[in-house]
């Protein structure tokens, strides 16, 4: 309310005006403020609380930008100083909003190195600029989820969709579900065959891949982080279904990955330069356990795409 009748009466929040989710009379609310209320103003904000489905949104005190833009020594002079020092204030948070949320969900303080251990690697291990996405988006925890819709719709379940029946808040949605653990504890175990490298089961590795004390050869930490990248996305792709992803799905994905990786290098790399030996390198653990045929993998050459490889 930015109008100075409601200002100079200290009438600043709805929960101000309102009495048992309703806007109060305006004969009461003149009453109460012995003062006159333009009436297109009350119009204009009881038609809007007739339309908040959840009037609890509305009774809350103001935030400290809305305290200073609703002051009374607030003037049109010191307007753009004080929106400008709020938002100064916010720049130098020491932390942003996501990082004080991984950090709260998994009960951990992480350095501002591992953080930017996180933002300089993560993205990158896959030239897929949708996994690279896909691999903020989870970071950023951009995905909605049950709790979230609910607070933004309250007729919404915040119940998780896979039938576990807890609260899918977002560590539980992409961790700590029952259902969903298992699926973890499947792709670790296949990434343990396929790498020989022994890996942690925990959210900090898997979710942020903050490796912390884990000896992991480099061009190997590459493969796994493609490997649990292709998980991640599976699960945030059946993140409203009932549906638990598979492993066949998962070694799927993986390989979608792979032929987007070789025609990538393809394209770079001719005869004249040859591909490069990272690339080799970071492949052939999976390659090789495909050759094994002992995970009961879907085979490369039955992939949907295989062709592709052939024409490059």
């Amino acid at each position: 309310m930015v109008s100075s009748i409601w200002r100079s009466h200290k009438l600043t929040c709805f929960k101000d005006i309102m009495n048992q989710g309703q806007i109060v009379l305006k004969p009461q609310l003149e009453q109460k403020i012995k003062a006159s209320i333009p009436w297109l103003e009350y119009l204009q904000l009881k038609s809007y609380i007739a339309t908040v489905s959840n009037k609890e949104k509305l009774n809350r005190s103001l935030n400290s930008l809305e305290t200073a833009m609703t002051s009374k020594t607030l003037t049109n002079k010191h307007l753009i100083t004080t929106i400008y020092a709020f938002l100064w204030d916010i720049c130098k948070s020491p932390q942003p909003n996501f990082q004080i949320a991984w950090n709260k969900d998994l009960n951990l303080n992480f350095t501002t190195q591992q953080w930017e251990t996180v933002w300089l690697s993560s993205p990158y291990n896959s030239r897929n600029l949708n996994i690279q996405l896909h691999t903020y988006k989870v970071l950023y925890r951009w995905h909605l989820t049950p709790t979230r819709l609910h607070r933004i719709f309250p007729g919404a379940q915040d119940i998780c969709p896979k039938g576990c029946g807890q609260r899918a808040d977002y560590i539980h949605s992409t961790w700590s579900c029952p259902l969903i653990k298992a699926f973890w504890q499947k792709v670790k175990d296949h990434i343990v065959k396929i790498t020989g490298q022994q890996i942690d089961l925990t959210p900090e590795t898997f979710l942020l891949f903050i490796w912390s004390g884990q000896k992991t050869l480099g061009h190997k930490r590459e493969l796994i982080s493609l490997l649990i990248t292709a998980a991640k996305s599976l699960i945030t792709l059946y993140w409203k279904a009932h549906k638990i992803p598979t492993i066949k799905e998962w070694y799927l994905r993986i390989w979608d990955m792979f032929i987007f990786d070789k025609i990538a290098v393809s394209i770079m790399y001719t005869e004249k330069q040859p591909v490069p030996l990272n690339f080799l390198e970071k492949w052939f653990p999976l390659l090789e356990a495909q050759a094994r045929e002992e995970l009961g993998m879907p085979l490369l050459r039955n992939h949907r795409n295989f062709e592709l490889l052939t024409f490059f």
